[in-house]
């Protein structure tokens, strides 16, 4: 994304992007329909790999951090981003979010390529549940409520794993999302079911059946009075 302006020894160091009145990715995650988090996802890959072919590391991706600039369209902003690279930056080694950036990040090391995929993984995560991801959390998807691939949770888990070196390249990322992630994928995807009630439970819903209908009872005996 082009920066407009930007002025680094203000005595409030700013810079400008464009304006994008669809907002952030952020207010449509988990309601993306298949192809939309598709064509997304690949192009936010994309991206990534750009910069990363650049020796540039962005160090904060997010869906906080990608604007719409139509149903399908998407910019990666924050273009300072925190890493290495990049044409602006305001301190260096540092940046990554709580939920989307790696341990090892928090822990002191300097963001990386690796820690870009992590993001990356972290991102699809909350795209495609709609659950805001926290730091330390279980980013298995079958875990969730959300109706979600078999090809897109083996992505996520493999973006998300704990060791920097287990992780794949984002390039590896990309081939993977246009040969091995369909929207037909979706399909195959059978309806989450809830969770079974304890008999503590059932005995309360059943109790609680009951209490409404006799006092649906009386009250329509008053009425008939």
């Amino acid at each position: 994304m082009s920066i407009i302006a930007h002025d680094l020894e203000a005595l409030r160091p700013y810079y400008v992007m464009p304006y994008f009145p669809n907002g952030p990715l952020s207010k449509v995650c988990g309601r993306l329909h298949p192809t939309q988090f598709l064509t997304i996802a690949r192009d936010l890959a994309e991206a990534i790999a750009a910069m990363h072919q650049q020796n540039i590391v962005h160090g904060d991706i997010k869906p906080d951090n990608i604007l719409r600039s139509g149903p399908e369209t998407v910019k990666l902003s924050d273009p300072l981003g925190n890493g290495g690279g990049c044409t602006l930056s305001f301190t260096a080694n540092c940046g990554g979010t709580p939920g989307y950036a790696p341990s090892e990040v928090f822990a002191g090391q300097p963001i990386s390529c690796p820690s870009d995929v992590f993001s990356f993984g972290a991102t699809l995560f909350h795209m495609v549940t709609g659950i805001r991801p926290r730091d330390g959390q279980d980013y298995d998807t079958a875990k969730s409520a959300a109706r979600v691939p078999e090809s897109v949770q083996i992505l996520i888990l493999a973006c998300t794993r704990a060791e920097p070196e287990k992780r794949p390249t984002i390039d590896t990322v990309l081939e993977y999302l246009r040969v091995r992630v369909t929207e037909a994928d979706w399909a195959k995807v059978k309806p989450v079911s809830g969770p079974a009630l304890s008999p503590a439970q059932a005995l309360v819903v059943v109790l609680l059946v009951a209490a409404v209908a006799y006092f649906g009872y009386k009250l329509i005996q008053s009425f008939a009075k």
